[in-house]
């Protein structure tokens, strides 16, 4: 599973994907609905802020996977960590420049997640 998640595939399909759905809410989206529901729903309130925040604590995950794929890149780090949606999806795509996971790390992923499934 951390193989298909990892290749460069998923990250240029969920790039595609990604981006179709944002032209489509740019393009064809009801702001006006949007904006009225995000002030009286908390639900669409709740998610709405959820997103904001997951942009915010992303550059730690960003940190910590350059940290375990041993890429010390500042700049790469800063340029994917500074843009919201497009930034993390670019970073998946970077498939060849972006060293793979060592070994160790994926059996110790592959040990926690048979661990879970256990218990």
């Amino acid at each position: 599973m951390l193989q298909l998640v990892d290749s460069r595939f998923f990250g240029i399909s969920l790039s595609i994907t990604t981006i179709g759905l944002f032209v489509y809410a740019l393009f064809f989206g009801d702001w006006t609905g949007y904006w009225q529901q995000f002030l009286s729903d908390r639900f669409i309130n709740g998610m709405s802020l959820a997103f904001c925040l997951f942009c915010l604590l992303f550059p730690t995950v960003l940190g910590d996977d350059m940290a375990r794929r041993e890429w010390n890149n500042p700049t790469i780090f800063w340029i994917v960590a500074l843009v919201p949606l497009f930034g993390p999806l670019g970073y998946l795509c970077l498939r060849r420049l972006r060293p793979s996971l060592p070994e160790n790390t994926r059996v110790a992923n592959e040990q926690r997640s048979t661990f879970r499934s256990i218990y």
